[in-house]
């Protein structure tokens, strides 16, 4: 069990450090690599983060190991027959009782670990689960004939058949697309011209196309 918990918080730690450092070039070289270059990056240390465990390699071992194995057997074997001293069942019962010592403190830093890691996922969800009631509160239908037949245009260039609202929402400051399951396109209460519709129209169902939406949650 300590060795599960150390090795699965050493390579949470690890991923961690790579976050770090994949935010810092992201900010230098962004320029200079394109961004569907960082999308996989960032794809790949999500999977890393999802599958924190990497298989075990073997490493080959020299012929003179086995030899040195089988005298460590004897040894064993020799100390578990042999009638031991009594310093040396002493020091034995201190090695036990220092293992699980330090079984016992892994266990506790594991399970508090788990307990933050929980109560962050419980308030992120409430959080969006408040945003997506006050969405769906103000949310209206887009209605203008224009709009829609823009909307439609570049739904059918993009090849997308899967159905997609649109809606018009005056509780948010920008476009977005939400829900997974029955997607939405939201356009604050703002003012745009037909250049920028299209644009912005054509961004977010490129985001949909793309699955985005997965990647996000």
């Amino acid at each position: 069990m300590i060795i599960f918990i150390s090795q699965f918080m050493y390579r949470s730690f690890s991923m961690a450090l790579v976050v770090f450092f994949y935010s810092l070039t992201a900010r230098i070289l962004i320029k200079r690599y394109s961004a569907k270059s960082f999308y996989y990056a960032g794809l790949l240390i999500l999977l890393a983060f999802l599958i924190p465990f990497r298989p075990n390699i073997l490493i080959p071992v020299p012929m003179g190991y086995r030899t040195a194995g089988l005298s460590m057997s004897r040894n064993f074997l020799y100390g578990v027959f042999a009638l031991p001293e009594k310093g040396h069942v002493q020091q034995q019962i201190n090695h036990v009782s220092a293992i699980h010592n330090r079984e016992l403190s892994s266990g506790i830093i594991f399970l508090v670990w788990l307990l933050v890691i929980f109560l962050v996922l419980f308030c992120h969800a409430i959080q969006h689960i408040r945003f997506l009631k006050t969405v769906n509160r103000w949310s209206t239908n887009i209605t203008h004939p224009t709009l829609l037949l823009l909307f439609d245009e570049i739904r059918k260039q993009l090849g997308i058949t899967t159905r997609l609202r649109l809606c018009r929402c005056s509780c948010i400051s920008g476009p977005m697309l939400l829900h997974l399951f029955h997607p939405v396109i939201l356009l604050p209460d703002t003012a745009f011209s037909a250049e920028d519709l299209k644009l912005i129209l054509t961004h977010e169902m490129i985001h949909f196309k793309r699955r985005d939406l997965i990647y996000k949650y």
